[in-house]
């Protein structure tokens, strides 16, 4: 059980200003409010307590703002600050001063490993936004489980969590050492008072709450001034498109901000001051304010926040109005789906079903990891080929991982330090997921839920009657979408120019660099050069160097694409990254192509995916082109929902026959949706419905009367999704499938499935400036007198 200590600070008081014993060798948590000083507190004030300090943050944006503020202090305190290719290294530990080292969380394990025993225990670990621990597993998987995994290893000996919010059943979740201390810091005198206003649309759709922003611009209009409102949305398209649509009808300029527009000048400038520029509107953010990006504009600076949907979870919403740091504004919640309004049920009653339920299922999957543990080592089958073993840790930690995170919504599995280990994050995450569902089954609850993370917050819930999106608006989106498509149609021959260019350039400079290797050294002999030569790189070799280098410099097709006068830039970088990506999983130029043109990027990832990696996909791939492909390629072979359900009983079957994996005991323990074990003849029931949809999801198949169950039948038109060539199945679509051996693009002729050039006129690209041609303009060590 954890000591609970209650803080209050009085005004103008911060947390540095108060005595708050960080005992060693303990785990402690402080929960408070944002702006009352926690980062501080740990930048300036705890090193009295300990000689290494290690802050972890999952932003990069906030490790990049400390480094701002710290890096140039001088003093009886050194400052490190690891993120992106800044890495650690033992010379930056070899001295006696006190150091505050400052990384994301994905550069723990490094800094863990640069530190001595005897350092390890004088370091205290503070983990700063801790409830991204529990919250942000489903995507950022590999980096938390490392902090968990060193935390639960007790590698730390002393760790710190810090958090505006805290749910201790989610925390709980992730299976970390009991806390010792618990500090809950309050302030006296509240200077901001939180209210949220949810709305639910009874007429409305998605786009309706436009109208209402529209009705608070008008509002400052009569009353002569002019204020921000900030939006947060999830979704980065639609952002996109709402914020080009109130520029054109409202006269108001927007931000948009997300993963994609964070480089932009505008949006690193609000995030470096931390104040939304004087000329700007209107804010259209998606969830990525949520993480440390504070707004320091004053109270007469903003007007409202509409907050669309029931994306966000109650810690993130407080999160999010917690990031307006000196100003009290209305927040707008606005819904266009119901949400139950009972306002009789007993609250209490109701959390303890929930936490339960959650509990149970996530007590399961964990029970379930376990028995997978134990015959991990026995798992080596390769579905695709049986004479084969699998012996790689990691490609067998995949397959179970992506069978089942299909089937239960989790990864049950991650390595570390080679060693299979459980993936906590995940696992935690899905819970998370779970319980913010919770939170939107009943208003009454949901506000419970805020109050709980917000005492002070007043949450009121209301019924609009007469909102609606115009005409004008929908006709608008409309056109926005429609320019949109108009873009990336004209952007696809444009990208794939440049993509291609890219091969023959490196082929070209491999070319090079081969030759005066040759030229350089006259003992080079016929059979060494023999030996030396390499296979023919494929696209998949170039894909994934474009890949490589984007990690690296999250702007290198940016780059790629400036050097060229195009149209629709944004739309050109963005279909390179999916030719790069596409290439990894599809063996051909000319499918490419028509999977982009065709706009069926995400499908053709989840299904390449699926091919590679899920079990039970495996199985059917292999069992429709083994037995009577022809009726599947070219017979239009209809299935009915129970031949669907009946096909995937016999691949549950098979697979816990083949590989030994209990899938009859993560059915009984009700992990699979739509699948269940009946107790009186202990058999596999599969819901026919749920069975087909997963062969319609992964598959080649027309889906015939979907909504009328009773006439519902599936109609093959090929096996696999759009018949490409997936490349984790070439070997068994060969026979089956026929591949062009070259790839026209204009006038130009390309090799299909390597890229190369063959034959044609020159590139129809153009350069923005000759420069390009003869220099790199990126080259730091460039001559200019030179280039004249």
């Amino acid at each position: 059980m954890s000591e609970l200590h209650k803080i209050t600070l009085k005004q103008n008081q911060y947390l540095s200003d108060v005595s708050l014993p960080i005992e060693k060798n303990k785990y402690a948590l402080i929960k408070a409010g944002t702006g009352i000083g926690k980062t501080s507190m740990v930048m300036e004030k705890l090193s009295k307590n300990f000689d290494i300090i290690v802050m972890i943050i999952p932003s990069v944006l906030k490790v990049t703002e400390l480094e701002h503020t710290y890096a140039n202090s001088y003093g009886k305190i050194n400052y490190h600050f690891y993120y992106d290719k800044n890495v650690p290294t033992e010379v930056d530990f070899k001295d006696k001063t006190k150091k505050v080292v400052v990384c994301t969380y994905d550069k723990l394990d490094a800094v863990a490993d640069v530190l001595s025993h005897k350092q390890l225990d004088s370091t205290v670990l503070v983990v700063d936004e801790c409830h991204k621990l529990y919250s942000s597993g489903d995507y950022r998987d590999e980096a938390i489980n490392k902090v968990v995994l060193n935390i639960k290893q007790r590698k730390f000996k002393t760790v710190l969590y810090l958090t505006a919010t805290f749910t201790s059943h989610c925390f709980d979740t992730l299976g970390l050492p009991v806390l010792d201390k618990i500090y809950q810091v309050d302030l006296e005198q509240l200077s901001l008072e939180r209210s949220i206003d949810m709305i639910l649309l009874q007429k409305g759709d998605q786009y309706s709450f436009i109208s209402l922003i529209q009705n608070r611009l008008n509002l400052m209009k009569e009353k002569g001034v002019r204020k921000k409102i900030i939006v947060r949305n999830n979704n980065r398209e639609k952002c996109e498109r709402i914020a080009a649509v109130t520029e054109k009808y409202f006269g108001v300029k927007t931000l948009v901000i997300h993963s994609k527009s964070k480089n932009d000048q505008d949006v690193k400038e609000l995030f470096s001051s931390q104040l939304i520029p004087e000329d700007i509107d209107i804010i259209f953010s998606t969830s990525i304010m949520d993480e440390g990006v504070n707004i320091n504009n004053l109270d007469g600076d903003i007007d409202s926040v509409f907050v669309i949907g029931k994306q966000a979870h109650p810690e993130e919403l407080v999160q999010f109005l917690g990031r307006l740091r000196k100003t009290t504004v209305p927040c707008f919640m606005v819904l266009h789906t119901k949400i139950d309004e009972n306002h009789q049920i007993n609250i209490d009653t109701l959390k303890k079903i929930y936490l339960n339920k959650n509990k149970k299922y996530t007590t399961r999957m964990n029970k379930i990891s376990e028995l997978l543990a134990e015959i991990f080592d026995d798992y080596t089958f390769d579905m695709y080929d049986e004479e084969r073993q699998i012996t790689s840790i990691y490609k067998r930690v995949n397959l179970l991982n992506e069978t089942f995170n299909e089937f239960s919504g989790a990864k049950l599995f991650t390595v570390h330090n080679g060693k299979v280990e459980r993936n906590a994050a995940s696992i935690a995450a899905n819970y998370y997921r779970m319980d913010k569902a919770n939170c939107y089954a009943n208003f009454y609850y949901f506000k419970h839920r805020i109050e709980e993370l917000l005492p002070s917050c007043k949450v009121k819930y209301r019924l609009d009657y007469l909102t609606q999106t115009p005409s004008y608006i929908k006709e608008s989106l409309n056109e926005e979408k429609e320019l949109s498509e108009k873009a990336v149609k004209a952007s696809i021959p444009i990208a794939f120019e440049i993509f291609l260019s890219k091969i023959d350039a490196d082929v070209r400079e491999a070319l090079s660099l081969k030759e005066s290797r040759i030229l350089s050294d006259d003992d080079f002999s016929d059979q060494e050069m023999a030996d030396g030569e390499e296979k023919e790189p494929l696209l998949k070799d170039f894909g994934l160097d474009i890949l490589k280098q984007q990690k690296n410099d999250d702007r290198f097709i940016d780059k790629m694409v400036a050097k060229y006068d195009v149209p629709y830039h944004a739309a050109t970088v963005d279909i390179i990254g999916k030719i790069a990506l596409l290439s990894t999983v599809i063996g051909n130029l000319n499918d490419i192509y028509h999977i982009i043109e065709t706009r069926q990027f995400d499908k053709v990832m989840r299904a390449s995916k699926a091919y590679s990696s899920n079990i039970v996909v495996q199985y059917l791939v292999k069992r429709f082109y083994r037995y009577a492909p022809e009726r599947y390629l070219h017979g239009k072979y209809r299935l009915t929902p129970i031949d669907a359900a009946k096909l995937l009983h016999d691949a549950i079957g098979s697979i816990n026959q083949q590989t030994n994996i209990p899938f009859k005991t993560f059915i009984k323990e009700k992990l699979i949706s739509g699948v269940k074990v009946d107790l009186k003849t202990k058999e596999v029931v599969i819901d026919p419905s749920k069975a087909a949809n997963f062969i319609a999801k992964f598959f080649a198949v027309n889906d015939r009367n979907a909504k009328k169950p009773e006439l519902r039948y599936l109609e093959f038109n090929g096996i696999v999704v759009g018949n490409y060539q997936y490349l984790s199945i070439a070997k068994i679509q060969a026979p089956y499938l026929q591949v062009p051996e070259e790839f026209q693009l204009g006038e130009r002729i390309f090799n299909s499935m390597t890229g190369l050039f063959l034959s044609g006129s020159e590139t129809p690209l153009t350069l923005v400036s000759q420069l390009f041609d003869e220099v790199d303009v990126f080259d730091d060590d460039m001559n200019l007198d030179q280039t004249a």
